[in-house]
């Protein structure tokens, strides 16, 4: 009876042990796999480097890679410079980390259209010569020509107070950016008209004029088809305006009543964020 109780005890230990050597093969095995899966690395014309498993590949059109952290992203061939294929000790990527979440820096498209759109907080004095914040809302779209010229047209809405108007500027703008890496200093300009949508105490007789929009800012793309930008810059509009007040007439000896027409310019500095696609 000892002997086959024994018997009974170490045919439990051998299948114990043989359930839980199988176990680990299958809980460690991925994970091995996993670490000596063969990476490549992308070097791009701007100079990044992105590292991942290469899924497919067009010689002359495209590639396409999968990254540490599961995602897809397609890069064209055109902004390869070249391939490092099996780079098992190359880095993860270029990547900044934000939360659990990994985002690449993209380079841009060197053609193609985009849009765009920013809340500004243009700032300056206003009639009486008191400090006045203001608030602008533009939406913008386009054609990149290359990395130096982007065509567009602009539009929105600005709100300005003393005296309290709504004007709608519709403008050409042309910018372009000084660098082809995924962050990069780059100019803007916009030139139109303002047209007058409401104004406090004014006359039909008021009516919009010029538009200036000159600046510097940075954009930066850590998408593959959208990126953020930051403005800085000076906005310049002009306004006609006709209101009725009570002035003294000294040919009549009495005040009446008369329409005045005004030239009103605001001209802010002129900070802006947005967000761009393209």
């Amino acid at each position: 009876m000892n002997c086959f109780n024994q018997f009974r005890i170490s045919s439990t230990f051998r299948m114990f042990f043989g359930i839980l050597a199988f176990l680990s093969f299958t809980l460690i095995s991925p994970v091995s796999f996993a670490q000596t899966e063969k990476l490549s690395t992308v070097i791009m014309k701007s100079g990044l480097s992105i590292t991942g498993k290469i899924v497919e590949m067009d010689a002359n059109e495209f590639i396409k890679l999968e990254l540490p952290n599961g995602s897809l992203i397609e890069l064209k061939m055109s902004n390869v410079e070249r391939v490092i294929l099996d780079a098992a000790s190359a880095p993860a990527t270029s990547t900044s980390h934000s939360g659990s979440r990994s985002r690449l820096a993209m380079p841009f498209k060197e053609k193609g259209y985009y849009i765009q759109g920013s809340i500004g907080f243009p700032f300056g004095t206003d009639t009486y010569g008191d400090p006045s914040l203001n608030i602008s809302l533009m939406l913008s779209g386009g054609h990149t020509f290359s990395q130096y010229l982007a065509l567009g047209i602009a539009t929105g809405t600005d709100f300005y107070w003393w005296p309290n108007s709504v004007i709608n500027p519709v403008a050409l703008e042309v910018k372009g950016r000084f660098q082809s890496s995924s962050f990069t200093p780059y100019y803007n300009f916009q030139c139109g008209y303002g047209f007058l949508s409401a104004s406090e105490y004014w006359t039909s007789n008021t009516s919009g004029g010029l538009f200036l929009a000159p600046g510097i800012g940075l954009m930066s793309k850590n998408r593959e088809h959208s990126g953020w930008y930051f403005h800085a810059g000076f906005r310049y509009q002009e306004m006609m305006g006709a209101y009725e007040d009570w002035i003294w007439s000294p040919q009549l000896q009495q005040s009446i009543r008369a329409e005045i027409e005004e030239r009103v310019n605001f001209s802010r500095l002129d900070l802006r964020f947005g967000y761009f696609f393209e």
